[in-house]
């Protein structure tokens, strides 16, 4: 059970506050709003005010925010999918399935009896609302594996709360050995296959086939994605030459 971080980009072209899909996704909801009551609606029909109380950028990014928030929380993402980019996640769920019945003990223990430490609940709990703040603010932040690793953090202490006695401890090894073997074998043959496209896998073959080839043109079709990285290194073509072919505009700072 695994959360994996991922690489930095900027926030700008992260952020839900920057969608340049947001304004035109309010005008599409106003328009079927209209279109509701309306089905031939006069060009340029101004919407009502009930449309622009209840559809703006306002209210689309709280709907976002707590879409993306609630999504880190749920049983698919912690416990049985985990996080849908194969990058961060096998297929299995961030956590393992005991996990979820540990958690909810130790959740049970911590709020139930008193504890020693000050503000100790106080702490879990405000840990728990903040640790997926990171990934509710980013566009694709709906259960991210990366952005919500400091979950792991108020989890680990819930968990660290149960005190179990020698034959439970042992059941409870048993249980996590089994869980772990599965996970092995899960991570070695299948996931290995279902992950490959999303590490990139066959873009350095590919590209060693191209550069390779007599033929006098070859072209590369990665769809979305692009080879430009492995042609660059594999073609062995000079930053120099790549760099003069493509001059960056000079800037005054």
């Amino acid at each position: 059970s695994y959360f994996y971080f991922s690489s930095f980009y900027p926030l700008h072209d992260l952020s839900i506050f920057t969608d340049p899909q947001l304004a035109s996704t309010v005008d599409y909801q106003r328009k079927l709003r209209l279109l509701s009551r309306d089905s031939t609606p006069d060009v340029g029909s101004a919407p009502t005010l009930a449309d622009k109380i209840f559809v703006n950028k306002f209210t689309l990014l709280a709907k976002t925010f707590t879409t993306n928030y609630l999504s880190n929380f749920s049983t698919e993402f912690l416990f049985l999918k985990g996080d849908s980019n194969l990058r961060h996640s096998t297929g299995m769920g961030q956590m393992y399935p005991l996990d979820a019945i540990l958690l909810i003990i130790g959740f049970i223990l911590t709020f139930k009896h008193s504890i020693q430490i000050k503000n100790f609940k106080f702490q879990i709990l405000l840990m728990l609302l903040i640790a997926v703040i990171p990934a509710a603010l980013t566009r694709d932040g709906a259960a991210h594996a990366g952005r919500s690793a400091l979950l792991l953090i108020p989890f680990t202490l819930l968990i660290s709360q149960i005190k179990i006695n020698r034959p439970l401890n042992h059941l409870i090894n048993l249980i996590y050995l089994i869980t772990a073997l599965n996970f092995t074998q899960h991570f070695y043959s299948y996931y290995r296959m279902t992950s490959a496209k999303y590490f990139d896998y066959g873009y350095d073959e590919a590209v060693l086939l191209a550069t390779g080839s007599k033929l006098p043109q070859v072209w590369l079709d990665f769809h979305n994605d692009s080879p430009l990285m492995s042609y660059l290194f594999y073609a062995q073509v000079p930053p120099r030459d790549f760099q003069a072919s493509l001059p960056l505009k000079s800037v005054d700072l």
